[in-house]
């Protein structure tokens, strides 16, 4: 026992004086400004080499998922949030299909989507949005989560999925609405 803890502490000792691989024995602080450059701009080159090698795809990833990531910051920072995202420009988007009604308990109805529905092109989304709008209802809080990223052959991105939460009310009906 008595071997164990003396080879233990010897390598503590070692560990805590070793230099790190990266280092050698220079010091910086004797060594001047121009070796604290050339470190430096050594050390951002070895993390811009390991962005591209290691963490590429999620950088890239980070890169695409940036719009959605605007938009949300930018619903949080108006009040007419309905409105910014009838605005969203976009090609289109898929609604799903739902299931059949469930009625649960304390009169909360379930709809489960259970596959894509109808396609809207960005004007038919517009005008979909202003109808909910119009019959009262308002977004209270969004959410979007970057759930799935995957590029092409070539390492080119190519579609991404998203975890997607929405809180509606509508006080003229006193009714509220997740999505």
């Amino acid at each position: 026992m008595l071997c164990v803890l003396v080879l233990g502490a010897g390598v503590t000792v070692v560990w805590l004086t070793a230099p790190f691989p990266w280092e050698d024995s220079t010091d910086l602080r004797q060594s001047g400004g121009s070796e604290t450059s050339k470190r430096s701009a050594w050390l951002e080159t070895r993390e811009l080499e390991a962005n591209k090698t290691f963490w590429g795809a999620e950088m890239l990833a980070e890169s695409c998922g940036r719009t959605l990531e605007t938009l949300w910051d930018s619903v949080n920072a108006t009040t007419n949030r309905l409105r910014l995202i009838a605005d969203f420009p976009l090609q289109e988007i898929v609604l799903p299909e739902w299931g059949p009604l469930q009625r649960l308990p304390h009169e909360i109805e379930l709809r489960e989507g259970v596959g894509p529905g109808e396609k809207l092109s960005s004007d038919q989304w517009r005008q979909w949005v202003e109808r909910l709008s119009n019959e009262g209802w308002r977004l209270e809080n969004i959410e979007f989560r970057h759930n799935r990223f995957d590029t092409n052959a070539a390492g080119q991105p190519w579609q991404s999925q998203f975890w997607f939460s929405a809180h509606l009310t509508n006080s003229a009906r006193a009714e509220r609405a997740m999505l």
